[in-house]
């Protein structure tokens, strides 16, 4: 068992005979979600009237897959008293991650899952799987910074504000089946009568459009860990700007009016010893 990957206020859970589960702090690294912001949606215009100003973050729910182990019932018992003794003290969790090279404060909300293999009675080792749920109350601060985008694979041909998503070290697997949809029209007003068939539908206007949901598949790759912040925090940087839309321009000139809303599907399939990629979803708004 690694000793070091993972230190929880100062103890090392491979004492406790515990570590992560590969791919199970991948929720650490997400970009914190937007708070719904004041918005109109006027009948006669297309999109969305966003004040960008009070584009603010959501606080950031965060779940952490654990892995224990012990030979007999007694070491068992200890070390998951052990864990639950260190989530119960006062203030936030300092967890440190090796591999990411960062630390996490964070505030224990529950146990959100807890499962066992070989009973207390069998005189057989004892595994359990635990998924602990956190709280990151401050979600902004881990990407606080002045990251310089180095990336330089194969152009994504989808740009931000400009420049090119592979600046980032992005590959996008598939944004089009909802950048390139067909917005939702705004209809007028809709009387339904009970006595009558059907319904009276005001269509004699040029409807105006609704905005669309951008779902953008990324990969982000990165020689190294270094590498992988410096990219990381840039591309946050553009994301969380608050100085007006975000213009999402695809391959045939289409340009996207949108803010950032969300990132979901946070995946860390191998090691990061070797080569550093992430997959996720970038969620935007389209105004």
């Amino acid at each position: 068992m690694t000793t070091g990957a993972c230190i929880i206020d100062g103890t090392d859970i491979a004492s406790m005979g515990m570590f992560i589960l590969r791919g199970g702090d991948a929720g650490l690294l997400a970009f914190p979600n937007r708070k719904e912001p004041p918005a109109n949606e006027w009948f006669e215009y297309d999109g969305l009237e966003v004040d960008y100003d009070l584009l603010k973050f959501a606080p950031k729910q965060v779940e952490v897959e654990y892995y224990l182990k012990a030979d007999d019932k007694t070491a068992f018992t200890q070390r998951l008293n052990a864990f639950e003794t260190l989530h119960y003290a006062a203030g936030l969790r300092h967890i440190e991650v090796r591999e990411f090279n960062q630390a996490f404060d964070l505030q224990f909300i529950e146990v959100s899952r807890f499962q066992m293999e070989g009973g207390l009675y069998k005189q057989a080792a004892k595994r359990a799987w635990i998924t602990v749920r956190y709280r990151d109350n401050n979600p902004d601060e881990l990407f606080q910074g002045t990251g310089q985008a180095s990336g330089n694979g194969y152009p994504t041909h989808v740009l931000i504000n400009g420049s090119d998503l592979s600046v980032y070290g992005i590959v996008i697997r598939e944004v089009y089946n909802t950048a390139l949809a067909t917005r939702k029209p705004r209809t007028g007003m809709l009387r339904e009568i009970a006595h009558i068939n059907g319904a009276i539908a005001d269509t004699g206007f040029v409807p105006k459009r609704e905005g669309n949901t951008i779902n953008m598949e990324c990969t982000l790759l990165a020689g190294d860990i270094t590498e992988f912040w410096a990219n990381y925090i840039a591309l946050f940087n553009v994301l969380s700007s608050t100085s007006g839309p975000l213009i999402l321009t695809l391959d045939n000139g289409k340009e996207i009016r949108c803010y950032y809303q969300s990132m979901s599907n946070v995946r860390k399939d191998k090691s990061w010893s070797q080569r550093v990629k992430l997959d996720f979803t970038l969620r935007f708004t389209e105004v």
